[in-house]
């Protein structure tokens, strides 16, 4: 999947031109015939018209040149303002070009619209929802994308885009929230993701000495994936509790596993967290003594046994 979205963002510009070509085939053999209650002398000339603006358009792509497309699309919009995916193409071509204002405004005018059907409708607030995301407006954005599961709950890429907002600001409890919508609606694993986010709500946490809830939200996220991170943080809870031989043995094992996040371990278990200050000077006592046993560890110590992490 990320193969094929890496190819698309590659070749932006051939994606856009056969879709406007797609669009010109659309209207000349669907609504030729059953479309408007036009002549057939007018209909085929708004058809030829708009064929040369379609060709001069995806000429002007191909070699790069988004303004020059825009303006021919907006000539396709004058020749014939009853041709709703046109309109969708020039607000694409609009956001893509960075003119997110006027992406907005097309959508927007999309959405006002008395005769547009309700998929059409559906397909412009998920248009807008983007708009607003792409231009940095999260409050909007996030408004609007909730505003188009309102109509459809199956929206995968609405509810993706959901996921990726609230991981990006760190809202860990709506993150988790959509991340399980998402699983529900999409064939990929999310469990692996599931459990980073649960981490980090289990890390907040701990950082500000609630370390019961973070007990309750680790446990989770090992319940989804046994992740590196996940395990650091169960290190930090067994020091934070003074469960020195646990701690010690739960490093080994950890080692054993993943010997190569050896230092990304200890770096972690040094972060800072809420607590008063003799508090953090145990804490820093018992880690010292962790750190001490790591050192003093041979080759031997970690090959004894299979780990049973």
């Amino acid at each position: 999947m990320e193969l094929y979205l890496n190819w698309i963002q590659n070749n932006v510009l051939s994606v856009i031109a056969v879709g406007f070509t797609l669009i010109l085939i659309y209207h000349y053999f669907i609504e030729k015939d059953v479309g408007t209650k036009l002549s057939a002398r007018y209909r085929n000339s708004i058809y030829e018209a708009q064929s040369k603006v379609f060709l001069n358009a995806t000429q002007y792509l191909i070699s790069g040149n988004r303004d020059l497309a825009i303006k021919e699309f907006l000539s396709a919009v004058d020749i014939n303002r009853e041709t709703i995916d046109t309109y969708f193409a020039l607000g694409g071509l609009f956001r893509s070009n960075g003119e997110i204002e006027k992406a907005i405004s097309i959508h927007r005018s999309l959405i006002a619209r008395e005769n547009i059907s309700e998929h059409h409708r559906l397909r412009a607030l998920t248009e807008l929802a983007i708009d607003f995301d792409k231009g940095g407006f999260l409050d909007k954005a996030i408004e609007t994308y909730k505003d188009v599961l309102k109509i459809n709950r199956d929206q995968y890429n609405v509810i993706q885009s959901l996921c990726r907002i609230y991981e990006d600001i760190g809202d860990w409890d709506l993150a988790y929230n959509y991340r399980i919508m998402l699983s529900k609606v999409g064939h990929e694993n999310q469990s692996e993701t599931i459990s980073h986010i649960l981490v980090q709500k289990a890390k907040a946490q701990f950082e500000k000495g609630e370390i019961a809830k973070c007990e309750e939200d680790l446990e989770d996220a090992f319940r989804f994936a046994p992740s590196v991170s996940a395990k650091i943080l169960k290190l930090r809870i067994l020091l934070h509790q003074g469960n020195i031989d646990d701690a010690k043995f739960y490093l080994l094992e950890l080692l054993k596993e993943q010997p190569i996040y050896a230092s990304f371990a200890f770096q972690s278990l040094e972060e800072n967290f809420k607590a008063s200050e003799d508090d953090k000077e145990t804490y820093k006592k018992r880690l010292q003594i962790i750190t001490d046993y790591f050192l003093e560890l041979n080759d031997s110590d970690l090959m004894a046994s299979e780990s049973v992490i």
